[in-house]
């Protein structure tokens, strides 16, 4: 029988923060999917909490979902999905949420990780990475854009057209960023021997011209990359040169991250947020494209780590939420802030945070979820674009 692998749950929280800020709507037309990892079900709500739709998440009849690999259109109206039967086989499934139907299927054999992300669907085309079953081959992993209307591969590449493994890992690619024919692909680690990592290659593959850019070492996966795709601007997290490593960090299995940067169409970098003393979990955009929502984590010698939230302007502005985190579990922007879903009292909360003329409002808790920690996903918002009068970045926060 196959062995059950599991990411450090370190990864498992970051992995969570599954976005796709691309297209304008209004704040009024603002949805969510939940994910309901124990029941497996996909809940969608509106802002005010109603449940528009509930259905089982998308397998074949029988299979369960392979690691709760999951991905959504822009329009959150179709899903993909990777179904495991009873023997190890996997199937890659594209679901219309709407009529609640299969609309493609691929069958990927018995692999041992299927990898969706909410940068996976681009139109017509789903991008999605494969490993082979690690006892069998240690090295085999592909990566494969399908259109999804005609089940034909586009365009594949493998581990033998690109020496991305990390010594002493296993990993497998998934996509981080895949719009117009480019995509950035990241490597995800299991944990089967050697001292982990979280600063793990990503690299830049052009499938059109079979073209594999530069590694990009400074883009570290979902929870710390987010991109406004219409404007082409990216921001990432990373370790500055000079970080001293915090007080009691090193019983985390990866090199905490102190930068938030950001990059035009351009190319051009600029630093966002650099913390001197304090450790960066997780990043998105919020209010449209206004402002960046990220966790800062404070290392303490005697004492388990504090976390809290906090909002940056384009201007350097800071706005602190306090100490909300470890029991944040997703986050994502909406057109007016933000949204969060969080543990508390025994239950799962999804709050939305606006702001009126600059200023935060107190948050209205939308809906509310049985269930303990984790067991909640936040797997699709509506997406944003970051319309308007959006500058660059102005000043770098302490």
């Amino acid at each position: 029988m196959k062995r059950t692998l599991s990411l450090t749950i370190v990864l498992v929280i970051v992995s969570l923060l599954w976005v796709i800020p691309s297209q304008a709507q209004n704040s009024s037309g603002w949805q969510a999917w939940l994910y309901n990892r124990s029941a497996n079900e996909l809940v969608r709500v509106n802002e005010t909490g109603e449940v528009l739709q509930q259905t089982a998440a998308p397998a074949l009849d029988g299979e369960t979902l392979l690691g709760g690999a999951i991905a959504f259109s822009e329009a959150g109206n179709r899903a993909a999905t990777c179904s495991e039967d009873e023997n190890g086989n996997v199937t890659l499934i594209v679901y219309d949420l709407t009529n609640e139907e299969v609309l493609q299927t691929r069958e990927l054999g018995n692999v041992a990780h299927c990898t969706l992300t909410g940068h996976s669907f681009d139109g017509r085309q789903l991008a999605y990475g494969v490993l082979n079953d690690i006892y069998e081959n240690l090295e085999g992993w592909a990566f494969e854009v399908m259109d999804w209307q005609t089940g034909e591969i586009l365009y594949s590449l493998n581990s033998e057209d690109a020496e991305v493994m990390v010594t002493d890992y296993l990993s497998v690619p998934a996509p981080a960023y895949h719009e117009g024919g480019l995509l950035v692909l990241r490597m995800d680690p299991f944990a089967i021997g050697g001292e982990m990592t979280h600063a793990l290659p990503s690299f830049v593959w052009e499938p059109a011209e079979n073209r594999l850019g530069r590694q990009v070492d400074d883009v570290y996966g979902n929870p710390g990359l987010d991109i406004l795709s219409q404007r082409g601007e990216i921001i990432w997290l990373e370790t500055d040169e000079d970080y001293t490593t915090p007080t009691n960090s090193a019983l985390l299995p990866y090199t905490p991250m102190n930068v938030i940067k950001s990059s035009d169409r351009s190319g051009q970098h600029q630093v966002i947020v650099s913390g001197e003393g304090e450790a960066i979990g997780a990043i998105t955009y919020a209010d449209n494209g206004q402002k960046v929502l990220f966790q800062t984590i404070a290392y303490h010698t005697n004492r388990a780590p504090t976390y809290s939230w906090n909002v940056i302007d384009r201007n350097g502005n800071v706005t602190s939420l306090g100490e909300l985190a470890p029991s944040v579990i997703d986050a994502a922007p909406t057109r007016d802030g933000f949204a969060l879903l969080y543990q508390e009292g025994g239950q799962t909360l999804l709050a939305r945070y606006s702001f009126v003329r600059n200023r935060l409002q107190e948050p209205e808790i939308i809906w509310t979820g049985e269930g303990d920690a984790f067991q909640w996903w936040l797997v699709w918002s509506t997406p944003i674009t970051g319309e308007g009068n959006l500058v660059s970045w102005q000043n770098v926060a302490p």
